[in-house]
This record gives structure tokens, C-alpha cells and sequence, in this order.
């Protein structure tokens, strides 16, 4: 063979051979070309509140078969993955092209951290990562329901949490005043809480009254309130007048004065006011009457054409279109007659039984002959006092006092100088004006009897009787301190509570008791007296103070 054919055939075979490698190296690159990488992207955060965000992802590149799922992971933490429990999920998508979605659920004033994802056959990828903050915690908000089931006393409500403010609502319910705006340091009721609607029922309302309700909610960023609406609760029912009768002033021999207070007018206009009076119990309007205007409020009422040393029956009325309605009753005595002192003070008198008594207590200061009472006001001066001393002093030393209670004398005042007396009449005239004398304890029993004790109450000590004692004291509790128990003043003798001063010089129980000298000694450095009380009815004989103890004086017509 010839060499160079046989290498000429070689080179061929070479050639042949490299481009068949070559052919199967291109056709196993075709065979074996890898599929698309999967890619995303995470744009970014918008739209922050305080609980929600607005997050937005492009998918950029695909896989073969496309993304059989996509959506958002967020954490506190960095570089959330599909692992953690906050994600959105938005399925599969076919197609590149940008997706977003809104990321609720957040805590207010928390960094949190964002990844755009998509999941494929090969595993799941992430986008960059976003840091946002959402906005601190605000107020909630929500709308006040329309007023419902109006009554006199109740009526209902509510409303509807929108928005919680990004924190939760611990409270909610409707508040309401009689003012514009009210808030929840008004009346208010409790209808649980979270967001949502809810129903309040507002009572202990009162009748024929506006009133301004408005919804809340509370959260950790204070409280959020409704639009406010009003309503009217129903009308009130008609009813009588409520009145109130004063009690009985300058009584004189023919008239005397009172009046009343109406405190509310029963829902319809009080067209007329008075008193009413008769010598039987329980007057009403066709007896003897006054009118003294209309309308609610206190009024004063004037008492004429009256008979001397009569008991009288008052009561105020007032009257509306439901009828006539009347105050407490109250009785008096008018006067027998006067008696004036050397001072020129004037005092009502009265009939009890046979004898005739001062209806006030005494407040002279000089005696009939015209000459002074010592008037001692200093509390250590008082003190210095021995028992057979004369003076005297108004209560706290007060010239209103002096005007509605009288004096406070020693009983080496109210004698004058004169010894003691038990006799009927006691004969000694002491402190009292021209032809009337300081009563002895006999004469006191006498009085006593007359009003219903026994003879053996009257001798006894201490507290005795029933109600001989509220048949002496004012009615009322004008002076008297409440409850003034049993209080008629059906004797007319209308016993004031100018209380006491002790021998050291202290005053003591004005407008609780009231305490009476007699002319009667116990002993050296006693003598008897009488006492009222506010809290009983019964008349107290004691002979337990010393004479230069300030008590009240009442003369007695010779």
C-alpha cells in the first residue's frame, strides 16, 4: 500500500471522528439546558396604620412549571421565611408581574420585617427585606345609635366600634347628662367591649327631661367618642302639689302668721297657694283661707279675724288640675293677752286652766323698779359667780339669741333677792313686770295636771308624763332641733329651746332642751327647775344644777 494513502485514509478517519464528538456534545447541550431560575422581588410598604400595612412584590423570572405559590412573610424578627406564622398566601401564579396585599392583624408602635416569596418545584425564594414601624396606638372610633324605647324613667341606645385605634377596646357603651357632650364621668352604661356594634339600656331617667347620649369606647390611647344625639323621656305624670307648712309665728290675741313651701307642683301649674285654718282638725280650702300667689317656691301667709285664747288648726295648700293638695298640720293658741316689761318688750300671754302664762321667754334686763340686771358676758367672770349672785347673758352672748330665745339668768336674778317659795301662787315677783311673779314648782305641777298628769307624776322626779311635754313645746322644727318629738304646742304655752350656761360659763344645748327656774329651793345651792327635749315628749323635774346655772324664766299673772 502506498504510505501516503494509508496516512491520507487515517486523517479522514480522525476528522470523522471529531466532528461526530463534537455532534453529540451539541446535541447532549440541547438535551440537558437547564430550566429558568425563580426570582422575586419585594417593592415596598405603604398605607401604615397603626394594626394594618400595604405590602407590594414583583415576580421577575419564572420557573417551567410557574409559582404554585406567592405572597408576604413579616416578622419582629429579621429575615422571616414561609416558617413563621404571620404570612399571606396568594396561591399559584403563572404569569411575571407585580402582586400585592394588605398585612393586617399588627400591634401598634411595632417594627416589623417584610419578604415578597414564591414557591416552585425547586423550593421557595425571597425577595429583599422591608422595615416599617406601624403608627402608635389613637383613640377609637365609632358611630352612636339613634334613640329607642323612650319611657319616663329609661330609654335605648348604643352604638358600633369601626376602628379600635390599633389597640383593644377594653370598654364601650353609651354616656349621657342632662349637658351637651357628655362624657364617661357622667351616667354611663358598661356593654362590653372589642369592636363591633352593641346595644346600651340608659334608666333612673326623669320624666319630661332632654338629655345628651353619646357612644365610647375605651383603649390604651384614652377614649373615643359617638356622635352625640338627644332625646326627651316621656312626659311626666300629673300628680297633686307636695307642700310644706311653716310653722306658726307672731301670734297675737286675733291673728297670727305661717305659710308653706311647694317643692314641686305634681307636673301642672299651681294656680293657687295658701293656708287654710278652722278650730277643727284637718282644714281644707272651705274653711278659712289665704291665697298667696302661684306657682312652686315658699310663700308667707298672714292670719286675720281671729278669736282670743282659741286653738287653731293650719295647713297649707296648693292647688293644680289634678286637685288640692295640703302641708303638714299645725296648731296654736292665740294669745289672752299681752304683758309689757320695764324695757318696753312685749310678750303674748295665754290661758291654761286658770292660770295665765307668758307665751315667750323673758328677756329684761332691768327689773320692774327699773334697776339693772347685771349682764355678765366673760366666760371667767361667769365662773366667779357664787350662787347667790345676780346676772345674766343671752345665749353665746347673741342678740338674735336675746330676740328669739330670751335671757339666761342666775336664780339670785330671776328671785330678785327673795327667798325661796313653794306656795300656790309663790308670791314672789323677782324678775318678772308688774303683776305677774316667778311660778313655784307647786304651780308648775299645776300645769302639768291640767295638760294630763297624775298627781303622782307630778311629785315624782325626773322625767315624767306623756305628752305634757310636746303640749308645751313650739311645734316643728323651726327651733327645735329634728325630730322634736311630739311637738303640738296644744297648750300654747310654745316652749322655745334656749339651752343653759353652765356655772364655769360655757353654753350648751341651744335648740335641744329648754330649761325653766322655778321659785322653790332644794337646798342652799339648788333649786328645782323644769326641762323640755327635742327627743321626748315628757317634762323633766330636777333639782340637780346649781342656782348659778343661766336658764330661761316664764312669769306666771298674778
Amino acid at each position: 500500500m502506498n504510505p501516503l494513502k494509508k496516512r491520507s485514509t487515517s486523517a479522514t478517519r480522525s476528522v470523522l471522528t471529531v466532528m461526530w464528538f463534537l455532534l453529540l456534545i451539541i446535541h447532549t447541550c440541547e438535551r440537558f439546558e437547564p430550566d429558568p431560575l425563580l426570582l422575586v422581588k419585594t417593592d415596598g410598604i405603604s398605607g401604615i396604620s397603626a394594626i394594618s400595612c400595604s405590602a407590594t412584590g414583583t415576580i421577575i423570572h419564572l420557573g417551567k412549571g410557574g409559582a404554585t405559590e406567592h405572597g408576604f412573610v413579616w416578622s419582629k424578627v429579621q429575615n422571616p421565611t414561609i416558617q413563621v406564622e404571620t404570612r399571606v398566601q396568594l396561591g399559584s401564579k403563572s404569569t411575571t408581574g407585580k402582586f400585592s396585599e394588605t398585612l393586617s392583624g399588627l400591634s401598634a408602635g411595632t417594627t416589623y420585617n417584610v419578604r415578597a416569596y414564591a414557591t416552585d418545584d425547586n423550593g421557595t425564594v425571597y425577595g429583599d427585606e422591608k422595615q416599617f414601624t406601624t403608627l402608635s396606638p389613637s383613640i377609637p372610633t365609632l358611630t352612636t345609635s339613634s334613640i329607642s324605647g323612650i319611657t319616663e324613667t329609661s330609654a335605648q341606645s348604643g352604638g358600633s366600634v369601626t376602628d379600635d385605634g390599633g389597640s383593644t377596646v377594653t370598654a364601650r357603651g353609651v354616656c349621657w347628662s342632662t349637658s351637651q357632650n357628655p362624657t364617661i364621668s357622667n351616667s354611663k352604661t358598661t356593654d362590653g367591649s372589642d369592636v363591633g356594634s352593641f346595644t346600651s339600656s340608659m334608666t333612673g331617667l326623669s320624666c319630661g327631661t332632654t338629655y345628651y347620649v353619646r357612644a365610647y369606647a375605651i383603649n390604651s390611647a384614652g377614649t373615643g367618642y359617638g356622635t352625640q344625639v338627644s332625646f326627651k323621656s316621656g312626659a311626666c305624670p300629673l300628680n297633686l302639689p307636695t307642700v310644706t307648712t311653716t310653722a306658726i309665728s307672731s301670734i297675737t290675741e286675733t291673728s297670727a302668721r305661717s305659710g308653706g313651701s311647694v317643692t314641686d307642683d305634681g307636673g301642672s301649674t299651681v294656680t293657687a297657694r295658701g293656708v287654710c285654718w278652722s278650730i277643727s282638725q284637718n282644714p281644707t280650702i272651705s274653711n278659712s283661707k289665704t291665697t298667696d300667689g302661684n306657682g312652686t317656691g315658699s310663700f308667707t301667709s298672714s292670719l286675720t279675724g281671729l278669736s282670743s285664747v282659741t286653738t287653731y288648726y293650719v295647713r297649707a295648700y296648693a292647688t293644680n288640675s289634678v286637685g288640692t293638695a295640703y302641708g303638714d298640720e299645725m296648731n296654736f293658741k292665740t294669745w289672752y293677752g299681752s304683758v309689757t316689761d320695764y324695757d318696753g318688750n312685749i310678750y303674748p300671754t295665754v290661758l291654761i286652766g286658770s292660770q295665765t302664762w307668758m307665751a315667750e321667754n323673758l328677756k329684761t334686763t332691768r327689773y320692774a323698779d327699773g334697776s339693772t340686771i347685771p349682764l355678765v358676758e366673760d366666760t371667767s367672770a361667769w365662773n366667779a359667780l357664787t350662787t347667790t349672785d345676780k346676772a345674766y347673758s343671752w345665749y353665746d352672748n347673741s342678740t338674735s339669741n336675746r330676740d328669739t330665745y330670751g335671757g339666761l339668768y342666775t336664780w339670785a336674778a330671776a328671785m330678785n333677792g327673795a327667798g325661796s317659795s313653794s306656795s300656790n301662787p309663790s308670791g314672789i315677783q323677782g324678775v318678772c313686770p308688774s303683776g305677774w311673779h316667778l311660778p313655784s314648782d307647786e304651780e308648775w305641777k299645776e300645769l302639768e295636771m291640767y295638760l294630763g298628769m297624775s298627781q303622782a307624776e307630778a311629785d315624782d322626779i325626773g322625767w315624767r308624763g306623756s305628752d305634757e311635754g310636746g303640749k308645751l313645746k313650739e311645734a316643728g322644727t323651726t327651733h327645735w332641733y329634728d325630730p322634736n318629738i311630739g311637738a303640738t304646742n296644744e297648750s300654747g304655752f310654745t316652749a322655745l329651746p334656749g339651752g343653759l350656761r353652765y356655772d364655769g360659763g360655757s353654753f350648751i344645748n341651744l335648740g335641744y332642751y329648754a330649761d325653766f327656774w322655778t321659785a322653790t329651793e332644794d337646798a342652799a345651792s339648788y333649786a328645782w327647775y323644769r326641762g323640755l327635749s327635742y327627743d321626748g315628749a315628757d317634762v323633766l323635774r330636777l333639782n340637780y344644777y346649781y342656782k348659778n346655772y343661766g336658764f330661761s324664766v316664764r312669769c306666771v299673772g298674778d
